[in-house]
Parts: structure tokens; sequence; C-alpha cells
């Protein structure tokens, strides 16, 4: 009988692409591989290793593990964030505490190895094996991405223009979003009111400067590429409502897509550069504002930015160009070898499934996840969520009070039937050798 392997994704865009790769090479080494929705979903059926999207604390590895039925104790953590603030870093925060310790760590750099280190975790927990979220980026996946004539057919794009994309990440812009009430209850140490006035003043700046680029300059077309909580920005409403055909908001399809068929990448504070660098396209980092010393990106330190508009003029407009991100900083954070990482990664998770040194024993293991699964109102939430999907997809019933749709974020329960579908595309699409 085939070992059972589940992956558990969290953010779909960010991860879907690469996790599909990683299960078509479990899959050719012979195990039965099945994706699972962090808040959507739980398995009734053991699976032999689990793989996680993230997992800092106790109460996380005691969620994984019981939600999604992994007894073994074999939980592989594809740390999907590994790039932090300084303050983060300096403080050691989002690493791992507590029975967190007992996963098995994947990381893109030494720079993430060494902070593992530092906090306590096994030297044979610890594996590096480069950003898994690059594979795709590779030559030999060219064929999988749609060409630039397909996305400007697909989304009337004037393919003769030179196309700007700008990869946001400005998740606290919109008023009254959410996220920010939550990020409050993870971390103490941001001012997450004054973070939501500095985005929300960056987006109005960096709006007029494309919109004055754009009036003198005919000859390009700006793709405004929001964080998925910035949709719901009264700002960028007015942009989609504007009708202009040179400025468009597009939150479709993998970012790397975009950055595959676009001609100038511009970021403001997303962790995306490593994906833009491969490409070896013009990106410029755009700054109005100041962020906070403590607040900034490490792998940040150094690089060069625009800080006004005139600056980012012309850096669009010069033929001289340089990546914004010194050399050492991304090759600290990121270890890129011939060997795709999700065939480094399957390499992991093979040698975790022979190797009992990862098998964690716990006695009761069914009736305390029973009892946890009961605690935590998992199950409950699960078929809530599943009889909405159904009533949503099948006889089109929605939920229309705003109140109740910001508090149990009922939109991400009416996208994962999107997801279900573009999964089972993507499976059929992406072929590995």
């Amino acid at each position: 009988m085939k070992k059972k392997i589940t992956i558990v994704i969290e953010v779909f865009n960010r991860e879907i692409t690469s996790v599909i790769l990683l299960k078509k090479e479990l899959e050719k080494r012979g195990y039965d591989v099945t994706i699972k929705r962090k808040s959507e979903d739980l398995s009734f059926s053991e699976c032999d290793i689990l793989v996680v999207p993230n997992g800092y604390k106790t109460s996380s590895y005691i969620d994984y593990r019981y939600r999604f039925n992994c007894k073994s104790g074999k939980i592989v953590n594809l740390q999907w964030e590994q790039l932090h603030t300084r303050y983060e870093e300096e403080h050691n925060l989002w690493l791992a505490d507590g029975k967190a310790k007992d996963l098995i760590f994947l990381c893109w750099g030494d720079s993430r190895v060494e902070q593992l280190k530092n906090v306590g975790v096994e030297k044979k927990k610890i594996f590096k094996v480069g950003p898994i979220h690059t594979d795709t980026m590779r030559n030999s996946f060219q064929n999988m991405w749609q060409s630039r004539d397909e996305i400007a057919k697909k989304y009337d794009l004037d393919n003769k223009k030179r196309w700007i994309l700008f990869i946001s990440s400005m998740t606290y812009a919109p008023d009254n979003t959410p996220y920010i009430s939550v990020q409050k209850e993870l971390s103490d140490y941001m001012d997450f009111d004054e973070r939501h006035i500095l985005e929300k003043k960056t987006q109005k700046e960096l709006v007029k400067w494309y919109d004055n680029f754009l009036k003198e300059n005919e000859d390009y077309v700006v793709i405004y590429r929001p964080h998925p909580t910035e949709m719901k920005s009264n700002l960028l409403s007015d942009i989609i409502n504007g009708n202009n055909e040179r400025f468009r908001v597009i939150n479709e399809l993998d970012l790397k897509q975009w950055i595959k068929v676009s001609d100038v990448l511009v970021l403001w504070y997303t962790t995306s550069a490593i994906e833009c660098r491969m490409t070896g396209k013009k990106c410029i980092i755009v700054r109005p504002y100041d962020i906070k010393y403590e607040e900034e990106l490490i792998m940040y330190d150094g690089a060069d930015m625009a800080k006004s508009y005139e600056q980012f003029a012309d850096k669009v407009a010069s033929d001289v160009y340089s990546f914004p991100i010194k050399p050492e900083m991304i090759d600290c954070y990121y270890d890129i070898q011939d060997t795709p990482s999700y065939i480094r990664i399957a390499d992991v998770i093979e040698k975790a499934d022979i190797d009992d040194y990862y098998y964690k024993t716990e006695n009761g293991f069914q009736f305390n996840r029973f009892k946890h699964l009961i605690r935590k109102h998992i199950l409950i939430k699960v078929l809530l969520k599943s009889i909405y999907c159904f009533l949503f997809s099948r006889f089109k019933f929605r939920i229309r009070n705003a109140k109740l749709r910001n508090r149990y974020f009922i939109d991400s329960w009416e996208k994962s039937i999107v997801e279900r579908k573009k999964t089972e595309e993507l499976d059929k699409q992406i072929v590995i050798e």
C-alpha cells in the first residue's frame, strides 16, 4: 500500500504551483499525495507524513497534527515566510518555540539555518533546500506559463506597449480590514494603526505617480497587482471603475506569471524580489515614505530606492540598470542550485519517511485528536463551511451581510470553490520529467 502524504496550503496563489510540483515528484516516487487547505479542511484518514506551510508554536504543531490526522508526528515545515523585519530577526520571532521545534524545517538559505540553530532546533531537523517558489522561474518550466500574447488577449492589455508591474504588499491599507485585528493578536511590537496610515498614504502617493507617468508616457501600461486583502481598498475600487485601459488592477493568476510577461517590475515591500532577480528584468523599489527602521525587511538593507516621482520616472527611462538589492543579501537568504528545490524537498521527505528518528509516539492519539477537534470547534466549523460552499455553488446562495462576511471571512469560503477547480486544472497542466 502506498504511503500517504498530505500537503497543506495557506495562501493559494503563493503556494499552489510549487505544491503541485512537489506533489508530482512525490507521486513519481510512489507516494499517495493529497492537497488540503489550512483553514477549510481536515482529514479523517491518517497520513504518514504531513507537509505544512508554517508552524511557530506548540499550538500550531498540535492543531496541524490533529486536524490533518498525522499520528506519526512526521511533519515537514515548508516555512513559506522566511524573510522578516529587522525587529523580528533580532528578537528571533516567527521561528520555533515549544513543540514546534519537533517539526522538520526546510530552509531557503544559510540565514534561516543559523536562525533556527540559535533558538535551539536540533541540527538533524534542519535542511537547506533552497526556495521552492523559484523553481517554476527556471527555463525548464517555461512551457507551463501563458505567453504574453495570451495574457494580453485575456485581460485586454495592449501588447505593443511596455508593461510596468507593480507588486503591492499593502495588506493594511484598506479601512476596517479584519486583517489588522488578526495581526494585533499575533504580534505586539508593531503599531498596526500607524502602519495602516503609512500604507494608505503610500498607496495614494504611488497611484499619483503612476497616473502622472502614464500621462507623460503614452507607450506604457501599469498593472497594479494587489495583495489579496488589499482588494477591499476604496482607492483601488476607484481605479477599477475608472476605465483607464492603461492603468489596471488585476488580482488573478500566479504572481510569477505576471513577472514573466511584464517589462518593468516595481516593488514596495514585497518578499518576491528573488523571482524578479531571476528574470534579469529592470526592477525598481519605490518608497515615497520611509518605513520604520525596526519594521524594514533586513534583505532591503542598503538597497537602491526611488523616493520621489522624478527618481521613479528616471529609473524607468534609464538604459543603465543594476538590481537594487545587494547581491550578498540575496545570497544569504537564498540557496539556488542546479537541482530544483522541489526535488531537494522530496529527498528530505523520503529521508523522514524511512528514519524512525522523526517518529513521535503519542498514546491515545485518536482520542486526543477528537477532543481537540471538538474543543476548538473545528468539526462544526468545517461542516458549516462545507454546507455553505455547497449551497453557494449549487444554488447561488450567498450571505450578503457585510459584518458577517468580514467577521467570518466569507470571501475566502467562496474563493475556495474556485481554488479547488484551479487545483485540478493545474494538476493536469503541470508535467515534470
